[in-house]
């Protein structure tokens, strides 16, 4: 499972999980949540809370699956989509 930010074709950033394996289960649902955040200066993208039956849970607490770069804004009131 691999996490990317990119802005229109260039690659940004790349968070990588400790799960490497393919989804090896007929009509396998990913499930998570999808973060982000200002920290640290950082605009922050990320997964966590994920759960499929093919890797049961991926994007705990102890693996960090964000990727972020430096904002061009002060917060996200003005952010769109």
């Amino acid at each position: 499972m691999q996490t990317q930010a990119r802005h229109s074709s260039n690659l940004i950033g790349v968070a990588s999980s400790r799960i490497h394996g393919v989804l090896d289960q007929d009509y396998d649902v990913l499930r998570y949540t999808v973060e982000m955040e200002l920290r640290e200066g950082q605009l922050r993208f990320g997964l966590k809370h994920g759960h499929s039956n093919s890797w049961k849970t991926f994007a705990t607490a102890n693996e960090n699956l964000y990727v972020g770069q430096p904002p061009a804004l002060q917060n996200l009131v003005a952010y769109h989509l």
